[in-house]
C-alpha cells in the first residue's frame, strides 16, 4: 500500500506545486461547497493512479485544490463507500494520499438518518463520537509503521476544540446545531424499523454509510478530525416513511448553506488575541486555567528589559516549568513585529495595563473616583490590532481554589481611551469583589 500511496502522491505533485493544509470530504448533496472555494487545480479520480472511481449519484469524482477562507484546501468531490464493492483499504486510500500531500486537518461531511427523537429532518449534527457497525475495520491486516501505530487510540476521534468552535459559530449565526454519535453501517439499503431501533439502543443519534472508516484511518495517521452530518430522513418510530436517494439529496441541498457557513467560519484564519491584566490577584497561574479549558495557544507576556529576569525567575519559582514566552519592549520597536507575528500564529499577547512609569507615555482615566495615569502602549496596540481583547484576572477564593475572570472588551469606541475606560471599569468591579487582593505598586494619583 505504501508504494501505491507514494506513486499517487508523486503523480499529483508532478502536476502542480500545492501543499494543502486541510482536506474536506464532501458527502451526499454537499459537492456544491466547492463553489465557496477559489479553485486553482482539479483532477478527476479516473485520471489519478490507484484511485477508485465514485459510482454514486451526487458524487462527481474529483480532487479540487484551492483556497477557502485563507486556508489551502483539497476537497474530495465525491467519496467511496464499502457498499460499492470496494475494500475498506480502497475506501480509505484517498485519506492516506491527502495526509501524504500535507494535510493536518480532515473535515468530513455526510448525510444521515436521524434516530434521536429530538432531531428533525434538515437538522445539522456535529459528530462527537461514532460506532463502527460495518463488521470490519480498515486497519485489519499487517500494520505499516510509516502510516501509524498497530493499536491507535480512539478516545477522541473528533476534535473537542473544533466542536466547541462550531457551536459558537452556530450560536452567532442563529443555527440550531445538534451534537451526537454517528453509527456507520454498510448499506446500501436504508434501515428497517427494527434496525433503526437496534442502532438507537447502541447509543447512536444518527446512522449513515460512510465517515467511520475514513476517520479511523485519519486518526491512525494522527490527523485532527471534524465531522458534520445533515439529518436527511428520520428513523424515529412513528416518523419512518419510505425514502429515496433523490429525497436524501434534496434535503441535503436545502441544508447545505448552513453547513457551508459553519465550515467556512471554522476555517477562518486564526488571529490570536490580547489579554490585559493588572496587579490584582494571581495572573501568573492563568496558564494552567487555559490548559484546563483546552486553550492551547502560546502565551506571550510583554515586559521591559529590567523586569525580564525577575518575571522569568518568579514564574519558575511558583509553578512548574512554564511554556510562557517573554517579549521585551525595545527602543527600536522590534517588539511590535514579534507581537504581530505571535498574533498571526494564533498566540495570546498579555499586557499588564496598570504598569505605569513616570517617563513613559500615559493615558488618564478615572479609577475609584479619581483621575489616574495608565501606560498608553497596551491600549493603543489593542485599539489598532484587529483581534479580540479581554481583561483577565485570577483571584484566590480559598487556599486551593482560584477563580478565572474574563471580561471581553466591549468599548463603544474601539480607540485607546474607550478600551482604557472599559478596563478601569473591570478593575473597579474586581476590586469590589476582592479588595484585599490588589497589589498596587504604582502611584496612579500622583499630583
Amino acid at each position: 500500500m505504501l508504494e501505491k500511496i507514494r506513486e499517487t502522491v508523486d503523480f499529483i505533485q508532478s502536476k502542480f506545486d500545492f501543499k494543502p493544509e486541510v482536506g474536506i470530504i464532501l458527502g451526499t448533496g454537499l459537492g456544491g461547497l466547492t463553489k465557496e472555494m477559489t479553485v486553482e487545480h482539479e483532477i478527476e479520480y479516473k485520471d489519478i493512479p490507484n484511485f477508485p472511481v465514485s459510482t454514486v449519484e451526487g458524487h462527481r469524482g474529483a480532487l479540487i485544490f484551492g483556497s477557502f477562507n485563507g486556508k489551502k484546501i483539497v476537497a474530495m468531490q465525491g467519496r467511496f463507500h464499502y457498499y460499492e464493492g470496494y475494500t475498506m483499504q480502497q475506501v480509505t486510500f484517498p485519506v492516506r494520499v491527502l495526509k501524504f500531500l500535507g494535510i493536518e486537518l480532515l473535515i468530513v461531511s455526510n448525510a444521515s438518518g436521524g434516530i434521536n427523537p429530538d432531531f428533525n429532518v434538515g437538522d445539522i449534527m456535529v459528530l462527537n463520537d461514532h460506532i463502527n457497525l460495518f463488521g470490519t475495520n480498515p486497519l485489519i491486516g499487517p500494520n505499516i509503521e510509516e502510516l501509524g501505530p498497530r493499536f491507535p487510540d480512539m478516545s477522541q476521534p473528533y476534535d473537542k476544540k473544533l466542536i466547541r468552535k462550531a457551536f459558537q459559530i452556530a450560536h452567532e449565526a442563529n443555527i440550531d446545531l445538534k451534537k451526537g454519535v454517528y453509527a456507520g453501517v454498510t448499506g446500501p439499503t436504508f434501515e428497517t424499523p427494527a434496525e433503526y431501533m437496534y442502532i438507537r439502543n447502541t447509543g447512536a443519534d444518527a446512522v449513515g454509510m460512510s465517515t467511520v472508516p475514513e476517520v479511523i484511518v485519519a486518526r491512525h495517521m494522527g490527523l485532527t478530525c471534524f465531522a458534520i452530518s445533515i439529518i436527511t430522513d428520520s428513523g424515529v418510530p412513528g416518523e419512518i416513511v419510505e425514502v429515496s436517494h433523490e429525497e436524501v439529496q434534496e434535503v441535503a441541498a436545502k441544508a447545505e448553506p448552513k453547513m457551508a457557513l459553519i465550515i467556512k467560519e471554522l476555517l477562518k484564519k486564526k488571529q490570536g488575541g490580547i489579554l490585559i491584566s493588572a496587579h490584582v490577584g494571581n495572573f501568573e497561574i492563568a496558564e494552567y486555567f487555559f490548559k484546563e479549558a483546552e486553550i492551547n495557544s502560546q502565551i506571550n507576556i510583554i515586559t521591559t528589559d529590567q523586569e525580564h529576569g525577575d518575571i522569568k525567575a518568579y514564574l519558575e519559582s511558583v509553578t512548574d516549568p512554564s511554556s510562557v514566552k517573554l517579549i521585551l519592549i525595545k527602543e527600536d520597536l522590534s517588539h511590535i513585529f514579534e507581537i504581530n507575528n505571535a498574533l498571526s500564529n494564533n498566540e495570546l499577547i498579555c499586557f499588564t495595563g496598570d504598569r505605569y512609569f513616570e517617563e513613559t507615555r500615559c493615558l488618564t482615566e478615572k479609577l475609584l473616583g479619581k483621575e489616574a495615569k495608565f501606560p498608553t502602549g497596551p491600549f493603543l496596540l489593542a485599539s489598532r490590532l484587529k483581534v479580540p481583547v479581554a481583561f483577565v484576572y485570577v483571584m484566590k477564593e480559598t487556599k486551593k481554589h482560584y477563580h478565572l475572570y474574563t471580561h471581553i472588551a466591549e468599548a463603544k469606541s474601539r480607540d485607546s481611551q474607550g478600551l482604557l475606560q472599559n478596563y478601569t471599569q473591570s478593575i473597579e468591579w474586581i476590586l469590589k469583589q476582592y479588595p484585599l487582593q490588589w497589589f498596587n505598586y504604582f502611584d496612579f494619583w500622583k499630583n
